[in-house]
């Protein structure tokens, strides 16, 4: 399954990709500078934005998401699929909690 249908999957690539332009341009900020109007370089420069000035929430998300997959069980490999939808729904909201989000499921119609 690709990342953009599992919400999971999606913030992590997202969170992996802000941390990784970040330290990019940390590294080489006159490659990211000179290019930034760049079709390509573009989408990275302003995720290494992102990952500098908002660099204390996009590390406690990054913290979140390592306990999501490591303690809880959410990682993707190949745990997912030794438990039941109903286990996987429960540990899913128990992590989107500790953030202080609430869903609220819907039926399938």
């Amino acid at each position: 399954m690709t990342a953009l249908f599992n919400f999971q999957s999606l913030l992590l690539v997202l969170l992996l990709t802000i941390c990784t332009s970040a330290y990019f341009h940390a590294i080489f900020p006159r490659v990211m500078d000179q290019n930034k109007d760049n079709y390509f370089v573009s989408p990275f420069w302003k995720c290494a934005r992102v990952g500098e000035r908002l660099s204390p929430y996009v590390s406690m998300a990054c913290l979140v998401m390592a306990v999501c997959m490591l303690f809880l069980g959410l990682g993707g490999f190949g745990q997912r699929d030794e438990m039941g939808s109903e286990e996987r729904k429960r540990r899913t909201d128990r992590c989107w909690a500790g953030l202080g989000v609430r869903f609220q499921r819907v039926g399938r119609v």
